[in-house]
């Protein structure tokens, strides 16, 4: 059982990955399935290095997952945070002894499903429908990346603060969200210090354009954060 009372068969059926297949092509996944859990602040990759010898990518159950860089004295950038229902690693599957860039470590207590390489190139073969949305999957995270890129190349610190909560507060109605994460790391999501993040909203507090109480954010009025200009410098 994974989420609730949900068997693996029905968990998988319901990701949009896996939307339109058999049952019995979920099935075929189902079984190449490996369950794993893990406690918050463990790094994963680290973890199944040691004991594992299977190939393959996760699937995010219950709770959540960053994948970053680690430089040599520890200091971290963050690249991509998961929850529920993402999955990552899935450039194993298509390249052959290729280092892992990134790591990726848990940020809650976390439980994971691990899909086997080879029951992937299997059914990448035999459903092509499947591999375009596999492909179309990692083509959008490929884009994701470009626009950091653009952003942190050609935006302020405080545009891009701007940015994402104009982006987070799309998807909840009212202007209100709250971070599902920790403010550190989503400072670390763009690209900036965490006292430089904490001056930034202390600033649009003070201008009345978000209010913080916790870890919610309320946005009174997205249209003036949208046009809020800042003589901000880095």
């Amino acid at each position: 059982m994974v989420r609730g009372r949900l068997s693996v068969c029905e968990f998988l059926a319901r990701l949009p990955m896996f939307e339109g297949l058999s049952p019995a092509a979920v099935k075929t996944i189902a079984l190449s399935v490996t369950h794993r859990s893990f406690h918050k602040g463990a790094l994963i990759h680290d973890v199944i290095e040691k004991g594992a010898t299977r190939q393959g990518f996760h699937i995010v159950v219950n709770g959540g997952v960053k994948l970053l860089f680690v430089a040599p004295n520890g200091g971290e950038k963050v690249v991509r945070t998961l929850g529920p229902g993402d999955s990552f690693g899935e450039e194993s599957v298509f390249l052959e002894d290729m280092e892992s860039l990134v790591s990726a470590q848990a940020t809650s207590s976390l439980f994971l499903l691990h899909i086997s390489k080879d029951s992937m190139l299997v059914l990448l073969e035999r459903e092509p429908a499947f591999a375009m949305r596999m492909l179309s999957n990692m083509s959008r995270r490929v884009y994701a990346l470009l626009k950091d890129i653009e952003s942190y190349t050609l935006k302020s610190a405080t545009q891009r603060v701007v940015d994402y909560f104009l982006e987070h507060a799309k998807l909840h109605e009212g202007g209100q969200f709250r971070f599902n994460t920790n403010k550190a790391l989503v400072a670390s999501l763009l690209n900036i210090t965490p006292e430089h993040f904490s001056r930034i909203m202390r600033e649009l507090c003070a201008r009345n354009l978000i209010s913080v109480e916790g870890r919610d954010v309320y946005i009174p009025d997205p249209a003036r954060l949208q046009t809020y200009e800042t003589a901000d410098s880095e």
